[in-house]
């Protein structure tokens, strides 16, 4: 058991799982540079995971608007069963990810973050080997929003690569003057 999520990915090799009991976490800036697997709401569950219904309501990384929850680095790493919120960053409040990576985010609430410029949960960066893929996300009351009233992409902004959406949800995210509340391409 590590004492924080920020610590257990740290010490992460490549195809780790690091699973994270219920609860609320305070933690910003957690770099994610291997293909690993983090999941929440284990300790509810068992060995066999979280049942037929995953609920990312029960474990919450709270960045406390010091930056962003995470910040991938590189690889291909999946995020699974939580609550992303309070992050806060020029590009990508929930989540920064730098070009040439492969996430992937299933069953994942982007609930309140903030870019003050684009991508208020997650901001994608040019690359040609960049591929996100989203499968059940709610994002719900994210912004993007500059000093001048612009910024653009309220919940996802992408300057390049590709993006897969699938059952996902977008709920009152909002940009400045810019274009894109739920999505700028």
């Amino acid at each position: 058991a590590c004492g924080s999520i920020k610590h257990a990915v740290g010490q992460a090799a490549s195809g780790d799982e690091v699973r994270v009991a219920p609860g609320l976490f305070s933690e910003a800036n957690i770099n994610v540079n291997d293909t690993i697997y983090i999941s929440g709401g284990w300790s509810d569950f068992g060995n066999e995971g979280q049942g037929d219904k995953p609920n990312p309501a029960l474990t919450i990384v709270d960045a406390g608007d010091k930056g962003p929850v995470f910040v991938i680095g590189a690889g291909k790493p999946t995020i699974g069963v939580l609550t992303l919120q309070n992050g806060q960053f020029i590009n990508g409040g929930a989540v920064f990810i730098n070009a040439n990576t492969q996430p992937e985010f299933n069953n994942v609430v982007f609930d309140h973050n903030v870019a003050t410029n684009n991508g208020g949960a997650l901001f994608i960066n040019a690359g040609t080997g960049t591929a996100v893929t989203v499968r059940k996300g709610i994002f719900t009351n994210n912004s993007a929003k500059d000093v001048s009233g612009g910024g653009s992409g309220g919940a996802i902004y992408i300057s390049g690569g590709t993006l897969s959406l699938n059952q996902s949800q977008f709920i009152t995210n909002t940009t400045g003057s810019s274009g894109g509340g739920a999505l700028t391409m």
